[in-house]
């Protein structure tokens, strides 16, 4: 299809977005909020801080007693669902490091060191002592060697609102010091909470294909377990049969046909047009709200990824309106279809996705932009 729009979901900067319509004001929507503070100042970007993690030495060991129940019962099923839990409690910790560092790179026109020395110099003084600090005073702190640095878009903050700038700026380095080293201790005992679970099982988790096809290795040989009971056998069977359907994705081929067959083809291509932005911040509102996330802006251009040229992000927009307009209806299931989707999204984005699941999911994209292209 030709002249088809090829919206880029990445590297949009505000001055390209201001040359656009709205419908195509596409980058990380989870970032915009900070470039629309630019031309104000910066304290909604840094009033949320960050939590402290909440410590908890009975459940420490309680988690621990329970790792070493399960290797001890070679109950590698739950075994494996155990260490996904403990891994992504420390892959949030860290990501809370990681949203830290983002804020102060986007707010500090300068180096990493730089801000060693900022965060030096603030622990020397009181919570009390910036708070009453005058503009001059507060700019010292960010002066090396003779040569300031400044807060970036320093020259297009209005004089009345550089002042607090500054002061919410070191008043955050001094808040976030106790909270980052608190992520530290208590990723340390994860990480001694991990070397409990069997080694060969930690391997595998550290490559998201070979763990994807552990685990669902160890849902099948779940079935062939005499002892397993009726509505176990049921919930498993359906896992599995949800992780091909994810890998085909006949349940979205089926909605593109249904709503081709209501005559709604062109209703599609139109609010891929007019309505791309809108309808992925819904997919993601849902996604949020039943406990996991969904990054369109990680699967930019995934079409290009399978050989396919004539549509860009198309395929994205499909998967996000699937959800919007089923969100009402879908169920615990459903959503793990969703998440199955997600990943060998990610997969084959990474080039991590292996055959024949690589070929399935190709084909099942291909086969709805097909659908869309029918004259």
């Amino acid at each position: 299809m030709k002249n088809v729009p090829k919206i880029n979901i990445s590297d949009m900067t505000p001055d390209k977005i201001k040359g656009l319509k709205d419908g195509y004001k596409v980058f990380d929507l989870a970032t915009k909020k900070y470039y629309e503070k630019v031309g104000d100042k910066f304290q909604e970007m840094i009033e949320e801080g960050v939590d402290l993690p909440k410590s908890n030495e009975t459940d420490y060991t309680s988690t621990m007693n329970m790792i070493d129940e399960l290797v001890a019962k070679g109950d590698k099923l739950n075994a494996a669902n155990l260490l996904m839990n403990v891994k992504t409690t420390r892959k949030s910790l860290l990501s809370q490091k990681d949203m830290v560092n983002q804020k102060i790179n986007f707010m500090f026109n300068g180096t990493s060191e730089q801000i060693d020395i900022i965060q030096a110099r603030v622990s020397e003084v009181t919570e009390a002592a910036i708070k009453k600090a005058t503009i001059e005073e507060m700019r010292q702190f960010f002066v090396f060697d003779g040569t300031e640095v400044t807060l970036n878009y320093d020259d297009m903050l209005p004089d009345k609102d550089k002042k607090e700038a500054y002061r919410e700026f070191l008043l955050y380095l001094k808040s976030i010091a106790d909270a980052e080293n608190e992520i530290d201790t208590e990723v340390g005992k994860i990480d001694e909470l991990i070397n409990h679970f069997d080694p060969d099982m930690v391997e595998k988790s550290n490559d998201v294909y070979v763990w994807d096809e552990y685990v669902y290795g160890l849902f099948k040989e779940k079935l062939e377990d005499p002892n397993i009971d009726d509505k176990e056998r049921a919930r498993i069977t359906r896992i599995i049969e949800l992780r091909e359907s994810a890998s085909n994705l006949q349940p979205m081929v089926d909605y593109i046909k249904e709503e081709i067959s209501a005559g709604r083809r062109k209703s599609l291509i139109h609010a891929f047009h007019t309505r791309f932005a809108d309808t992925l911040k819904k997919a993601q509102d849902y996604a949020n709200e039943n406990g996991f996330n969904i990054y369109f802006q990680m699967f930019d251009n995934i079409e290009e990824t399978i050989g396919i040229t004539e549509w860009r992000n198309i395929f994205i927009f499909i998967f996000a309106r699937y959800i919007k307009f089923n969100a009402n209806h879908l169920s615990k299931m459903d959503n793990a279809f969703i998440a199955q989707v997600v990943q060998n999204l990610i997969m084959l984005k990474k080039g991590q996705l292996k055959e024949p699941d690589k070929s399935k999911f190709a084909a099942g994209i291909k086969s709805i932009i097909a659908l869309l292209s029918e004259p």
